[in-house]
Formats: C-alpha cells, structure tokens, sequence
C-alpha cells in the first residue's frame, strides 16, 4: 500500500487538476449536460482513500448522479493486488 504522505501529494496535486479540468468543462457545458469521469482511489494500510472530487462538486457546478442499486460514491474499479482503482462517477452539469 502507499504511504499516508504519498496519497497526500498526490490528492493535493491531482484534486487540483480535477478541480481546474471541472470548472473549465463547467463553462463550456449547458446545464443538463452528463459525463462520465474516473478519479483515482489509492489502496493505503486504513483502506482505500478517494481523491475527494465528490464533495466539491456542487461548488463546481455539477451534481453526482445517485445509481438506484450501487452506491454512486463508492462504484470502484479495481484489479486485484492494484495499489489505485478508478472511482466511475456520472455527474450532471446544473
């Protein structure tokens, strides 16, 4: 598993990424639009560690798509012994 201090460098460097890449797409997209995007999970020694995109997105612009039968904030890809997976998210612009 990685290291506390390795998921918080990359959080740090990639939620940033996220964040800029979202509200770039938030102006160019009219309200309704859909998109599917993957934010990266980290495997550390408490679990698996999401990059945490989702509780920003109201302030972003976008509302996450709630699934009737999974939990839309914890739909993850993974393969076995991986040390990232892919949180599969659907977000709709407001």
């Amino acid at each position: 598993p990685l290291s506390p201090e390795d998921v918080k460098r990359l959080r740090v460097q990639l939620l940033e990424l996220y964040t800029d890449t979202l509200k770039n797409w938030a102006s160019q997209f009219k309200p309704g639009t859909r998109l599917c995007l993957c934010s990266p999970v980290w495997r550390t020694a408490k679990g698996w560690q999401p990059l945490g995109i989702v509780d920003l997105l109201p302030d972003l612009g976008y509302t996450l798509v709630q699934f009737t039968y999974a939990d839309s904030k914890t739909l993850v890809y993974r393969r076995p012994n991986q040390f990232v997976g892919r949180q599969l998210l659907i977000l709709t612009k407001q």
